[in-house]
């Protein structure tokens, strides 16, 4: 997606693919997908210890990506890569 956001890389893909943080259009929560493998956690903690995953196959119009803003004031600024 375009200026992504990230917080690492997947453990599901063998770090193949990046952790991206998304928006939830409907609810406006964030969470964390893996930009190959489509992986999902609701939080940054569990996507980097790959634990309470799931799989949602979303239309394109049910998410897209966070804003740096967005990230922040879910307090998850401190997992932003660079």
């Amino acid at each position: 997606m375009e200026n992504s956001i990230y917080i690492g890389n997947c453990p599901i893909c063998r770090e193949y693919g990046r952790l991206e943080v998304i928006i939830h259009v409907k609810t406006s929560d964030c969470s964390v997908m893996c930009e190959e493998c489509l992986a999902e956690w609701n939080t940054p903690e569990d996507a980097l210890k790959n634990v309470n995953g799931f799989r949602k196959s979303y239309q394109k119009a049910e998410a897209r990506t966070a804003t740096l803003e967005e990230v922040e004031s879910a307090g998850w600024g401190k997992y932003i890569i660079k």
